[in-house]
């Protein structure tokens, strides 16, 4: 470009000169690589006459239209083009403004940023950084600018080794959800989504009558975005997961509802002990089961021990699941109760009470305290049954 001085030729005024006067002095500018960046400033007159002259770029970075001007009031529209220019460079340049009514510079700071990403008239992407939090709310637009044209050549133009290599690695899988999914990872964009549950173990009573699958639920919750799959298993047969497997799909709200059986014909013992093991990725969740089958039928008193002259209650809890005919057979005649027999339903409080003599502590002999029980028969309409409870009798302060 020529750096000649605009030639100002001599004219009678009839008054005032013409004054230049523009409307920017100084520009800083931050503009995407391997992109042209267009702007504008008004130049007027501020004296009398016509006002006459040019623009010139002193470094040559930008170009004008119009380089030349004739008139007292003059839109100047500059254009850059940073193909020649290095992303993350920083250049200076100086705009000259040579009139018939005086010159102004103008400085130009310029900034060569990343090149952009375009995604559509309104978005554009300016690093992975930024195409990644795109990805995690527009997955399927992500996944399809991931495999474009475009997209390979934007990171070309950012000329970063590494990334490059990334892609042509995981470009080449079938699945590509999962390509994107491990670039991201690869390029530290995002980490592995992290599952718990909130308390690991549960406890289960099972009931006598409880002859049907016992559905229970347990809830895995999730942290991070991205996809994600995984397998539940079990460590026994009597349970039994309604879902083998899982994906990101069955995630709603960041929590996954597993669904779960307790099968009563496959336990055999009193106590068991259970895992669901939830896997995926390299990581394990384990979640701890243990079942107590109770008992048909469950008696307890209603304290401690007792005084030589007390009353109590004997408490019945009855899981068959039927009406109980309970025979109570006392060893000792100083346990007294109302009844022999009772008949119950699923809960029962009897009362009786402890009467003990002299004569009864004569046969005893004299001992801290007594032990004695009484022996319970109950009969159901299938079945007889059988238990003795022993309970300690306080004779203290006799």
């Amino acid at each position: 470009m020529k750096n000649t001085f605009y030639a100002i030729k001599s004219e009678e005024y009839n008054e005032e000169p013409p004054v230049l006067s523009v409307s920017v002095n100084e520009l800083k500018l931050e503009i995407a690589a391997f992109s042209v960046y267009t702007g504008a400033f008004k130049i007027n007159n501020e004296g009398k006459g016509k006002l006459k002259g040019r623009i010139i770029s002193k470094n040559g970075y930008v170009t004008f239209n119009p380089e030349e001007f004739e008139a007292n009031e003059q839109v100047i529209i500059y254009r850059i083009d940073t193909k020649e220019l290095l992303k993350d460079n920083h250049y200076t340049d100086y705009w000259l403004i040579e009139s018939n009514g005086g010159e102004k510079e103008i400085l130009a700071d310029i900034s060569i940023s990343y090149p952009l990403l375009i995604i559509d008239d309104k978005n554009t992407i300016a690093d992975l950084k930024e195409f990644a939090s795109y990805a995690k709310n527009n997955w399927s637009n992500a996944k399809e600018i991931f495999f474009s044209p475009l997209f390979l050549s934007w990171i070309y133009h950012n000329n970063d080794t590494m990334v490059i290599n990334i892609y042509k690695q995981v470009s080449e899988l079938t699945d590509k959800d999962w390509a994107l999914e491990y670039f991201f990872r690869l390029t530290a964009l995002k980490q592995i989504p992290a599952l718990w549950i909130k308390e690991d173990e549960r406890n289960i009573e099972l009931m006598p009558a409880n002859k049907l699958p016992l559905l229970k639920t347990l809830v895995l919750h999730k942290r991070g975005w991205g996809l994600l799959e995984g397998e539940i298993k079990t460590d026994v047969n009597w349970i039994r997961v309604k879902k083998n497997h899982f994906n990101l799909a069955d995630f709603e709200n960041n929590r996954l509802i597993i669904d779960y059986e307790i099968l009563p014909d496959k336990i055999k013992n009193r106590v068991s002990f259970g895992k669901i093991i939830i896997q995926y990725e390299d990581k394990e969740i384990i979640y701890h089961i243990k079942l107590l089958r109770k008992d048909e039928l469950m008696f307890s008193f209603s304290k401690k021990s007792y005084k030589q002259e007390d009353v109590g209650v004997l408490i019945v809890n009855n899981y068959t699941g039927e009406d109980l005919l309970l025979e109570i057979i006392p060893k000792d005649p100083w346990i007294i109760f109302e009844a022999k027999k009772y008949i119950i339903g699923k809960y029962a409080e009897i009362p009786f009470r402890v009467h003990m003599t002299r004569w009864h502590k004569m046969g005893l002999g004299k001992l801290p305290y007594y032990d004695t029980f009484i022996e319970i028969l109950a009969n159901t309409k299938r079945k007889r049954l059988k238990q003795k409870m022993i309970k300690i009798i306080n004779v203290l302060g006799s």
